[in-house]
């Protein structure tokens, strides 16, 4: 033992501090996987047609169950184009309902929305690497209003927030 570490057996020595670093940036990599959980979200965004293709700020003044990413609590009144909401870790459907007001650009009249919408998705699970445990890949399979079919559209299938269209298109009349 005294030998395996004496000056004169560096190979060794050199060896054996590479194969700690690979053990560590491998540790390293696992934690950065594992900690990459951030959650799964939609984008529901407001259209005041199917014809627009800019988003309309509305005045939501409820919205159930809550909200993930916008302050205040589900009946708070927030000015917004869209609204993020949170994708249950349990099941493979939500139903969110969202209460607002707009004001109709061609009558300049306020007007009352009250849309509920049903979100059915799907989950994949897959291993990684055997030591890092597991990722998850959510998307999105269909979106329904039974009150208002034709003025609900699915505009992406992934769990993407970060695009301007957003996942969900509601059209508001």
């Amino acid at each position: 033992m005294k030998r395996l570490f004496s000056k004169s057996n560096k190979y060794l020595q050199t060896m054996g501090w590479c194969v700690l670093a690979l053990a560590l940036v491998q540790c390293q990599n696992c934690q950065d996987i594992k900690s990459n959980n951030t959650g799964a979200y939609i984008r529901v965004v407001f259209f005041l047609n199917s014809a627009d293709t800019a988003a309309d700020t509305v005045q939501i003044t409820r919205r159930t169950p809550g909200v993930a990413l916008t302050s205040g609590t589900e009946s708070d009144a927030v000015d917004a184009s869209s609204v993020i909401f949170a994708l249950p870790s349990d099941e493979l459907t939500q139903t969110y309902s969202i209460q607002g007001t707009f004001t109709d650009t061609e009558t300049n009249e306020t007007k009352s929305f009250n849309r509920t919408i049903k979100v059915d998705f799907t989950r994949k699970i897959s291993v990684i690497r055997p030591d890092c445990g597991v990722s998850e890949d959510i998307t999105i399979t269909k979106v329904t209003d039974a009150a208002n079919e034709e003025l609900v559209a699915l505009s992406s299938n992934s769990i993407d927030t970060t695009q301007t269209e957003g996942n969900v298109k509601i059209f508001l009349k």
